[in-house]
């Protein structure tokens, strides 16, 4: 049988954390409220841009990286996602490192090209920038 001594007055293990402060002072909140306003700020600017095809090249691109993002969300876990995010975090800047001369040349052409099919699509996009400028 299981021999259960019994607690001494004041030895509470949990004392120590049922003594410890858990509000947020008000200053802090002062402080951080700015910052915090900002950053809502710039998102709500940002996703107005973006919805009101301000930019068509960058309306695109939004709606075609929410496209992707429902078919990667199917086929992979959160869990899944995070542990490859986790990977590439460190393993990506080593590869990198490794054949950056290679990188290089190939992000290059990729850039080169998707520059021409840019150009290609905002020809083909009455875009009210270009009535601006004009």
């Amino acid at each position: 049988s299981v021999m259960m001594k019994k607690a001494e007055p004041g030895s509470d293990p949990l004392a120590k954390v049922a003594a410890m402060p858990v509000t947020v002072p008000t200053e802090t909140i002062t402080n951080m409220s700015p910052c915090v306003a900002g950053a809502i700020n710039n998102f709500t600017t940002e996703m107005r841009r973006l919805f009101l095809v301000e930019n068509m090249v960058d309306t695109v691109k939004f709606g075609l990286s929410l496209w992707l993002l429902t078919y990667i969300g199917s086929w992979f876990n959160m869990l899944t996602l995070l542990i490859l995010a986790w990977i590439g975090l460190f393993a990506t800047p080593k590869l990198y490192q490794q054949n950056q001369a290679q990188v290089d040349e190939v992000l290059g052409q990729v850039m080169t090209q998707l520059r021409e099919v840019q150009d290609k699509v905002l020809a083909l996009i009455p875009n009210k920038a270009v009535k601006k400028e004009e």
